[in-house]
């Protein structure tokens, strides 16, 4: 009871939106962070997504690095980080359904460079939770210490066609 006491009303997200609208000031990312943040307190992932993907276009939430290959995370609360890493992985996987070449291969990076397992893993586990029990992927925690979840092109590929009810391509023995 005492943790929905503290959540912004429902209309606390589009308004924030139509406050700086009147004012003339654009959204920032800490702006969409908060927004993403207050839709998915509400459960309203459908305008969660909507926001995200235009904050995305917009170039204010862009978590990729090094072409795309980079999903950075780390610097988002957990549950906005938790949201993007399934909107990202779901689309990434979706853009892999019979695609020949280009970027397959997707590291998550949970935690910043240099940071200790020991401080910050939650968010990794939480991830690989996700990865693994609720998408059913083969992610692979590098053994590097900095946080790198590794997942590969082709188990992306497989996860976006049983999305879309595709058969799975099965591998050709040698």
């Amino acid at each position: 009871m005492r943790a929905r006491a503290q959540e912004p009303p429902i209309d606390h997200a589009e308004s924030l939106f139509e406050e700086m609208k009147k004012r003339a000031m654009l959204p920032t990312q800490e702006t969409y962070t908060k927004v993403l943040h207050s839709f998915i307190l509400q459960e309203n992932e459908k305008r969660a997504r909507q926001v995200y993907r235009k904050a995305f276009r917009e170039g204010m939430l862009n978590c990729y690095s090094n072409r795309g290959v980079n999903l950075a995370i780390y610097d988002y609360p957990i549950d906005v980080a938790t949201f993007i890493l399934r909107v990202a992985v779901i689309d990434r996987a979706g853009e892999l359904v019979g695609r020949k070449a280009g970027k397959t291969t997707m590291h998550v990076l949970t935690r910043k460079p240099g940071v200790p397992k020991y401080q910050d893993a939650q968010l990794e586990t939480m991830a690989l939770s996700i990865l693994r029990d609720e998408f059913g992927l083969k992610a692979k925690l590098e053994p590097s210490d900095f946080g790198r979840i590794r997942l590969r092109g082709s188990e992306l590929e497989r996860f976006g066609r049983e999305r879309r009810g595709l058969p799975v391509r099965q591998k050709v023995g040698r």
